[in-house]
């Protein structure tokens, strides 16, 4: 049975391109804000240590100013960590990277900031060896202890989601 044209005419009526267009608006901002992070958006890549123990060095306090009246003390421990061979490129100087401790059967605790001081290769082990300095304001509630064990997380790289997608295509 043929609707009346009648009814076809109200239809179109109550239905007003306003709103399908402020949808569809919406629509196109989102799509645009999520191609700008897509393509802009510099996102860290980590890699882990094999190991990491704290050394028998005393830990440092330092003071640094920052202008006048403006001190601030930090701590300096450093840390002696192994990363495998394949890392060789990735390992520099003055690197960024977390130390992440081990306080209980395995559980890690609150990450130390760390930078990395010295690189050595052993290429009989098939690893390198890196120490690292902590950065850690001397307010901080983790407390390192000389020997403590744990994890060192290591930022290589930073790349935009679409090159991450590009040489996830390109590995598989």
């Amino acid at each position: 049975m043929a609707r009346p044209f009648s009814l076809t005419m109200q239809s179109m009526e109550s239905n007003h391109p306003k709103t399908v267009m402020f949808f569809l608006s919406i629509a196109i901002g989102v799509l645009c804000a999520w191609n700008i992070w897509f393509f802009c958006a510099k996102i860290s890549v980590y890699e882990m240590s094999i190991n990491a123990k704290i050394t028998e060095q005393p830990e440092k306090k330092i003071r640094l100013f920052s202008g006048p009246g403006r001190a601030l003390e930090i701590k300096q421990n450093y840390i002696v960590a192994s990363f495998p061979i394949t890392m060789k490129k990735r390992i520099a100087r003055n690197q960024r990277g977390l130390f992440l401790p081990h306080i209980k059967q395995g559980n890690l605790s609150e990450a130390v900031d760390c930078v990395v001081d010295k690189i050595s290769t052993q290429t009989e082990n098939k690893v390198i060896w890196a120490r690292l300095k902590t950065i850690q304001p001397n307010n901080r509630p983790v407390f390192l202890q000389p020997g403590m064990s744990g994890l060192i997380k290591l930022e290589i790289d930073r790349c935009t989601p679409f090159v991450m997608l590009i040489q996830w295509l390109r590995s598989s």
